[in-house]
């Protein structure tokens, strides 16, 4: 008949109530069993065995429901894997993390609960363990929403994590401080911001940029360079040759930070110039010979 109830009910907390009905009948029989004779002592042990099945059995049914809906009951879901041993609650929750794939916001809510019981546990391994699902469910979440696909598993590795960056690098919402963020969060070396700083900044005046270089862009370039740890000029010269020579501004900006970090008559040469060509005005594109 417990069975049956166990079975039919259908709310969390009902089953709950079910599941503590068994806990308490299996310690029931097992302070009377050392009082029965031996017969009678095998039998209730075997039966305290079904029932301490059955108990985990209906945890792990109750843990995975609970889990799976939202809102969750994030503090009921802590007690009940609480009632397994850890060789049981571990391998459930990463069962149920690996389930939830690209549905980020559940994953959250999953790894909140990973990351409770962690702590409650002391267990160094599973601490870890969350909180780098607790930076992919961050990232795959804010990644989401411009449109980038990150980790389609949690145990993403090193080139996972530089695949997203790439992507992110050429979105025209990408910032530094964004950029900053995903390194420190997957704590990356700082060489690599370098690399990525410079790359985001060329992508910024050579891609996005076209013919024209927005306030936004602008600001952007700025803030890669004030960001970037190491000597600059070589990219800026790099970049200076990949400029359309028709794209004034963008020609006018990198000169003037080539002039910043290197006097050079050649580099005031070509500001000069720039002066005086911001003032003629094209009736249509250049072609043919002159381009």
């Amino acid at each position: 008949s417990l069975e049956t109830v166990v079975r039919d009910l259908q709310t969390a907390e009902q089953h709950a109530i079910a599941l503590r009905v068994l806990l308490l009948l299996s310690s029931r029989l097992q302070s009377v069993a050392v009082f029965l004779p031996t017969d009678e002592k095998q039998y209730c042990l075997e039966e305290l065995g079904n029932i301490t099945e059955m108990a985990r059995s209906t945890s792990s049914s109750l843990i995975a429901k609970i889990l799976n809906t939202a809102p969750m009951d994030c503090l009921l879901a802590q007690a009940l894997l609480l009632t397994l041993s850890r060789e049981c609650s571990v391998p459930l929750l990463q069962t149920i993390i690996k389930s939830c794939w690209n549905n980020y916001p559940k994953l959250k809510r999953v790894n909140i609960v990973a990351c409770a019981i962690a702590e409650i546990w002391n267990d160094q391994k599973l601490i870890d363990s969350s909180q780098r699902v607790k930076v992919i469910a961050k990232w795959g979440n804010r990644l989401s929403k411009i449109g980038i696909s990150f980790a389609s598993n949690t145990f993403c590795g090193i080139g996972e994590v530089m695949e997203a960056i790439r992507k992110l690098i050429q979105s025209p919402h990408c910032e530094v401080k964004i950029l900053t963020e995903f390194f420190s969060d997957f704590n990356l070396d700082a060489c690599k911001l370098d690399t990525v700083l410079m790359q985001f900044f060329e992508i910024c005046l050579t891609v996005h940029s076209e013919h024209t270089l927005s306030k936004e862009l602008l600001r952007k370039a700025e803030d890669a360079l004030l960001c970037y740890k190491g000597n600059a000029l070589q990219i800026l010269k790099k970049v200076l040759q990949a400029i359309h020579p028709y794209n004034y501004e963008v020609l006018q900006f990198l000169l003037e930070k080539i002039q910043e970090r290197e006097d050079s008559k050649e580099t005031l040469k070509g500001l000069e110039l720039l002066r005086y060509l911001h003032l003629y005005k094209r009736c249509s594109p250049p072609c043919g010979t002159e381009e």
